[in-house]
C-alpha cells in the first residue's frame, strides 16, 4: 500500500469516527448486496467448507484430545493448564 493510499484511507476512516450507525451501515449494506445467483454460489461454497471442517474434527490428535477432554470439564481445564 502506498503512502498516498494509506493517507486517503485514514481520511475516509476519520470521517466515519463517531458517525451515526445508520449513516455508516447504509453504504456497507448496499455494497454487500448480492444477486440470488451469487448468494447461491456463496452458500454452496460455505456449505462445502463447513462439511470439510466437520470431517476434519475427527482427524488429528489435537481434535481427538479436545473431544476426549472437553474444556468445560475439570479434567480438560487441568490438562490445558499443564499444557
Amino acid at each position: 500500500m502506498t503512502i498516498a493510499v494509506a493517507s486517503d484511507a485514514r481520511k475516509a476512516m476519520a470521517k466515519l469516527y463517531r458517525a451515526a450507525e445508520p449513516d455508516v451501515l447504509k453504504p456497507l449494506l448496499d455494497r454487500a448486496a448480492t444477486s440470488p445467483e451469487s448468494r447461491e454460489r456463496i452458500m454452496g461454497h460455505a456449505s462445502g467448507l463447513l462439511a470439510d471442517l466437520r470431517a476434519a474434527q475427527s482427524r488429528g490428535w489435537v481434535n481427538q484430545f479436545l473431544q476426549e477432554y472437553r474444556l468445560n470439564s475439570s479434567e480438560g481445564v487441568a490438562l490445558l493448564s499443564l499444557a
